[in-house]
């Protein structure tokens, strides 16, 4: 049975009261949805292609989250391939390395680098989309607690985005550039599948959204984390259930 250690878990119910307050208190949090990896939530515009289709992923995005005001913006950021790294990479003795430029302009808006290729996997470009602007949200918020990582993934599973999270968390992959070729895995975001599928145990629960809704859409494992999850929420974090029904709504940051 995998289910996160016990200080993670009163991390989460002390991050998510946090985050709770800054939603506007938990008669507003309750009103949150399910966003899922459907047509009905991203009926995106099939004739756009590249960067237009990124961004008409984004406005579905910010407007499932209500952050349509917020000035988030795309980035292209295509990494570099692994053949291209090592041609040229500094030698340790004669090269120097250049450090690597800001992305974040405040006066020109807020940027979220996206890598054009996700195009091909909507459902992680989603995440990525929804991790960058709860990035800004929980940057947002006054007196944030503990790991921000860590704080911007949970911000994403409470928006109503925790599927993508939870499915997006370990991908496995192929890659070869030139001569060299190997399988290798990505790590999405700060907090491991399992823990993430229980963050989104706890949404559903006092989001009052039903596990078959929520596990339909979630790959094999997540699934079965989620389905665990549930029945230990229930079974043992009554208490901690009711401490976030009880949150009151805190003063609120310029964007939201």
């Amino acid at each position: 049975m995998v289910l996160p250690d016990d200080g993670f878990i009163r991390w989460l119910f002390d991050a998510g009261a946090w985050l709770v307050r800054a939603y506007g208190g938990f008669a507003s949090f309750r009103q949150q949805s399910l966003v899922t990896p459907t047509a009905e939530d991203f009926p995106v515009d099939p004739s756009l292609e590249g960067m237009e289709l990124a961004e008409d992923y984004l406005l579905f995005v910010l407007e499932h989250m209500g952050l349509q005001e917020w000035p988030l913006y795309l980035v292209a950021d295509q990494p570099p391939e692994p053949a291209a790294i090592l041609a040229g990479m500094p030698h340790g003795m004669t090269g120097e390395v250049e450090e690597a430029p800001s992305l974040v302009h405040p006066e020109d808006g807020m940027p979220i680098p996206v890598d054009p290729a996700l195009l091909s996997d909507p459902e992680l470009l989603v995440a990525l989309l929804a991790r960058g602007a709860s990035h800004y949200f929980v940057a947002d918020q006054p007196a944030p607690l503990g790991d921000h990582d860590e704080l911007v993934d949970l911000a994403t599973v409470l928006s109503g985005f925790g599927i993508f999270l939870a499915n997006g968390a370990l991908r496995f992959h192929h890659a070869s550039s030139g001569p060299l070729v190997g399988w290798g895995f990505r790590r999405f975001g700060a907090l491991a599948e399992h823990e993430l599928a229980y963050a989104l145990a706890l949404f559903g629960v006092v989001c009052e959204v039903p596990d078959r809704d929520i596990e339909a859409h979630l790959r094999p494992n997540p699934r079965e984390f989620h389905h665990k999850a549930v029945k230990h929420l229930l079974r043992h974090h009554a208490s901690g259930l009711d401490r976030l029904r009880g949150v009151e709504p805190a003063t609120i940051g310029p964007y939201r």
